[in-house]
């Protein structure tokens, strides 16, 4: 180990020149370390299998080294701090179980990623899913993502513990087939999905589904995620309380939630009465969702 920190020293020498005795020596012995692990992880081992100290022993020195990291630091600078700051406030109050898990929450990484771009601006330090990885514009069922080995960003998601994707069902599946493809590659894990990080979807199937140019209701369901051989690996768990129901000011405000909440449930499952003399693809609205023309004489000229 000893020489291996002498080897590793010139690398560091500038940048920690200041430093002394104790403090200097546990920086050359984590970078040595993490050049170990790295180098071990690319040929299919691990630093546990050998009689090294452990990375974990050095966490002040772990989060530095995130943080020179800009992608990692940008996805941190996302998130709200007087919200965590709040939460940070009252953990006194925590058990000692429920501190462990704080704990280990507090120190990962999640990556928040959108379909669309209105959907982004809604999370916190949330981008698109085709800008976090780099999926191509024009997919097929062999694309694969510009994720590189040796680059921050394939960094970002070794470190991240959490991916969470929303308004998953209006992407084509050919673009979660290229992240899995390519995450499998950069991660050196082609046994699990996704190179085995945790992957959150979310999402309406009854909402807007893959947009397939010109193409017959069969290619748009084979557009959909669940016609992906993806699907299976994920477990599925539905939402049942509309939360702006139960946050509405009023009960005649909760009332009327409830009912359009209703009626977008019986579109989407095809409940709500057709226009036969249109043909199946048409509704009547009902009358309360209609805004009227306004009367003639009301309107500006100049406008």
């Amino acid at each position: 180990m000893s020489e291996a920190s002498a080897f590793r020293m010139p690398d560091f020498a500038y940048k920690y020149r200041n430093l002394q005795g104790q403090a200097k020596q546990d920086i050359i012995t984590f970078h040595t370390l993490k050049s170990l692990n790295d180098l071990l992880r690319i040929s299919g081992q691990a630093a546990a299998g050998f009689d090294l100290p452990q990375l974990s022993d050095y966490p002040t020195l772990v989060l530095d080294s995130l943080l020179e990291n800009n992608l990692i630091r940008r996805e941190l600078e996302g998130y709200d701090h007087s919200v965590l700051q709040d939460v940070d406030d009252h953990t006194d109050e925590l058990n000692e179980g429920q501190r462990a898990i704080y704990d280990l929450i507090l120190g990962a990484i999640a990556i928040a990623v959108a379909s669309s771009r209105i959907a982004a601006l809604l999370l916190m330090g949330g981008r698109t899913a085709h800008s976090t990885f780099k999926i191509p514009l024009i997919l097929d069922e062999n694309s694969v993502c510009s994720i590189h080995k040796q680059t921050k960003l394939k960094n970002l998601f070794q470190e991240a513990s959490l991916i969470i994707w929303v308004e998953a069902p209006m992407t084509h599946r050919h673009a979660f087939e290229a992240v899995d493809r390519s995450l499998r590659d950069v991660l050196n894990n082609d046994e699990d999905p996704y190179g085995g990080k945790p992957v959150v979807l979310s999402g309406d199937f009854r909402q807007i589904l893959p947009v397939v140019a010109r193409g017959t209701p069969a290619e748009m369901i084979d557009a959909c995620l669940k016609s992906s051989h993806l699907w299976s690996h994920f477990r599925q768990v539905h939402i049942t309380e509309n939360m702006r129901v139960w946050v509405a000011h009023s009960a005649e405000t909760a009332a009327e939630l409830a009912a359009f909440s209703e009626f977008l449930l019986e579109v989407g499952e095809g409940r709500h009465e057709v226009n036969r003399q249109l043909g199946r693809d048409y509704m009547k609205l009902p009358r309360s969702m209609l805004i009227d023309d306004p009367p003639e004489e009301e309107v500006d000229e100049d406008e």
